[in-house]
């Protein structure tokens, strides 16, 4: 009984934080349809604030995996708690993604460390 009044508590509650299995930078490059590094250019947000998604535009400066122009536009949600990413215009980044049916995706779960200098 103790263990079904959690799981009901659990499950009821509002917001639960984004939940990534561990993976390592090898399995998340083998995952991804495309991963390249590049400058993030303008960002756009779409639809409700913490419900919508962000549309990220990349200067790619290194194609790492895939085939993809020299830039590129990246959509994730615009909450961090939905695994959404937070692209700040001007930050160097390496951005691991998947092709779905409207472009390129990605999530926190699929987030690589910065291109090293």
């Amino acid at each position: 009984m103790a263990i079904l009044a959690t799981l009901v508590a659990v499950g009821s509650s509002p917001a639960l934080a984004c939940s990534c299995l561990p993976r390592t930078e090898a399995e998340i490059i083998a995952s991804a349809d495309v991963v390249v590094a590049g400058k993030v250019g303008e960002v756009r947000r779409t639809g409700p604030t913490g419900s919508g998604s962000v549309l990220a535009t990349i200067e790619v400066t290194r194609i790492i995996k895939g085939r993809v122009h020299r830039q590129i536009q990246v959509r994730t949600r615009d909450n961090p708690a939905a695994c959404g990413i937070d692209f700040q215009p001007g930050n160097v980044v390496r951005v691991a993604a998947q092709k779905l049916h409207d472009g390129l995706n990605t999530n926190l779960c699929m987030a690589l460390a910065a291109p090293r200098a």
